[in-house]
């Protein structure tokens, strides 16, 4: 493959945004339908071990008055719910997540809720924040990351979720 002077501009440019902005990118997809066609293929449950997974997520900006009169940054909080399960297996994580909304992708790591955040124990909860100002009360699709100790990657998602607005 042979780079041009523009591509490898535009590598370098890509790469200091990425560091700079940390863990978190919004991308404009400009029809990078292989790109969205492999992540939005993913299925909507996933068989690892003898375990089904799902996901579920709360996708939601907060209005509350005296924040920021424009409203939060995107905020997520997303489930992976073993159903057929006592106990959520400790064989693997949740590491990354993007949001499709069109053609522009949100795509974050996925951070530990407080030990103490109440949940199921069938279930892994893991969040993210400091997403783009999306219009509320539309519907994104959400694909996630999972990893397992051994390495092995899997992807699920969950389609037509509301962006909540809370006050």
């Amino acid at each position: 493959m042979i780079l041009t002077r523009k591509t490898i501009i535009s590598l370098i440019a890509f790469v200091l945004v990425s560091t700079t902005i940390g863990t978190t990118l919004v991308i404009t997809l400009n029809n990078n339908t292989e790109f969205q066609t492999n992540l939005l293929n993913s299925p909507e449950i996933v068989h690892h071990n003898g375990y089904d997974l799902i996901l579920e997520t709360f996708l939601w900006r907060d209005f509350m008055p005296g924040s920021n009169s424009e409203g939060s940054d995107l905020m997520a909080i997303i489930f992976i719910i073993a159903e057929n399960a006592m106990e959520f297996p400790q064989s693997i994580d949740a590491v990354r997540m993007w949001i499709f909304n069109g053609e522009d992708v949100w795509e974050t790591d996925l951070e530990d809720l407080p030990e103490d955040y109440p949940k199921n124990n069938n279930e892994l909860v893991k969040r993210a924040d400091g997403g783009p100002k999306w219009e509320t009360k539309i519907s994104v699709d959400v694909v996630i990351k999972l990893r397992t100790i051994q390495g092995e990657n899997y992807f699920i998602k969950a389609i037509n979720q509301y962006i909540e607005e809370t006050w």
